[in-house]
């Protein structure tokens, strides 16, 4: 502990673990943004901040001004909420660490597809599998794929899907 310590806000302490505690305590937008962007040397406080934002324009900031940490923007990435930006994170992003956190929220059926056909990192084409609906894409995936484990989890997931009951019979007495 410094002495500075004494006359600053907890977020603001030496240490990080009194940092990240302070910061979970939080509930100030604007504040949680600031750390969020810009608190430096501990990417846990920096996390924790971004898992308590819920302005959406500057979650989608963070990921996109390509902020230092991967974590972070991967943290971030997680949190947004439009299908259109998160479509648009899965598809481009530099960080396959980021594309496979946006891809964990993504259910918009064609960005889904277009991840697992194209995606250069197996574990984001894996994990864009994992919400793919379409047959059609499953199968092609299932045999066109040049890694082994993810054609079998879209054979895998092929055959989930057809022993899934259809949402007719389920209506039906």
């Amino acid at each position: 502990m410094t002495f500075m310590d004494l006359f600053q806000p907890k977020w603001k302490h030496s240490d990080p673990d009194v940092r990240k505690a302070a910061v979970e305590k939080l509930t100030d937008q604007a504040v949680l943004a600031d750390i969020a962007k810009n608190a430096e040397n501990y990417y846990e406080v920096r996390q924790v901040a971004v898992e308590t934002l819920t302005d959406q324009a500057v979650l989608t900031d963070i990921v996109e001004k390509r902020d230092g940490d991967f974590r972070v923007r991967a943290w971030a990435a997680r949190h947004i909420r439009s299908q259109a930006q998160l479509g648009v994170i899965a598809r481009s992003d530099h960080e396959w660490e980021v594309r496979r956190s946006a891809v964990r929220a993504l259910f918009n059926q064609a960005a889904l597809a277009d991840v697992a056909k194209n995606d250069k990192h197996s574990y984001v084409r894996y994990d864009a599998i994992e919400g793919l609906e379409d047959q059609a894409v499953l199968a092609a995936v299932a045999s066109t794929d040049p890694e082994p484990d993810v054609r079998e989890h879209a054979a895998w997931r092929l055959k989930e899907l057809a022993t899934k009951p259809s949402r007719k019979s389920r209506l039906s007495p």
